[in-house]
């Protein structure tokens, strides 16, 4: 039993070689990504988090790859790992950002809602609420739905710090402890093949040859689409 654990463990390890030299993966395409993502993605993220209660999370990755590796191949162009890795990380911004990956954005849109709100108000406490959260209910700012206001500065002040500090933290203790279990301790990260594999065989699909890789990527994907279409689209068009 243990011979066999430590066989299924090695062949486990063997998905997924280390690479002897890394390249720069960020350039104009990875530009264009970034705009899509914050001009298509994020509002979408935000809507479907108003709507269903929760946010795109992952799914937001995986079609921003998607469509840039079906617009590359089109366009009989090929995409590099290291870009499809940067754009991949730029687009997991919408998974771990803000409530249900609404972003700051969408957590003042809760905010002033939940001011306005039947409950709040039912509960008393719509008034309770600081103004450096939301503005106040007679504010014209909610009258007018803009955040184009005087009232809006702090709240909006205040989320901008609190970016910046979430960001320091992560860069100073996510990061850094990243590189203490990676470097220092040489620590294995079980889950970091399976994401990665999955990106890859994104790239491969842009090629000739088409690996196991993007026929499990592709079952899961179809998976993943009737369990969306059940749980979110059905209730959303009914």
């Amino acid at each position: 039993m243990a011979e066999r654990a430590q066989a299924d463990l090695e062949e486990y390890r063997q998905l997924l070689e280390v690479p002897d030299t890394f390249e720069e993966g960020f350039n104009l395409k990875l530009v264009l990504g970034a705009v899509f993502i914050g001009f298509v993605m994020m509002p979408a993220s935000i809507y479907l988090s108003l709507v269903a209660g929760q946010g795109i999370g992952p799914a937001a990755q995986w079609t921003t790859l998607i469509l840039f590796t079906e617009i590359a191949k089109r366009s009989f162009a090929s995409i590099r790992k290291q870009e499809v890795f940067v754009l991949f990380y730029m687009a997991g911004g919408l998974a771990a950002s803000g409530a249900a990956g609404t972003g700051p954005v969408g957590s003042l849109i809760w905010n002033q809602y939940l001011r306005q709100s039947p409950a709040a108000e039912g509960y008393g406490i719509a008034d309770k609420i600081p103004t450096w959260v939301v503005p106040p209910a007679d504010s014209a700012a909610l009258a007018e739905r803009t955040f184009y206001h005087p009232d809006w500065l702090a709240p909006i002040g205040l989320m901008v710090l609190l970016t910046i500090l979430s960001k320091m933290n992560w860069l100073g203790l996510g990061y850094g402890l990243f590189r203490l279990c990676s470097d220092v301790e040489k620590l294995p990260f079980p889950m970091a093949p399976v994401g990665a594999l999955g990106t890859i065989a994104l790239v491969e699909s842009t090629g000739q040859e088409q690996t196991w890789r993007w026929r499990v990527f592709s079952v899961g994907s179809m998976i993943g689409l009737l369990y969306g279409l059940f749980y979110v689209g059905i209730p959303a068009l009914s």
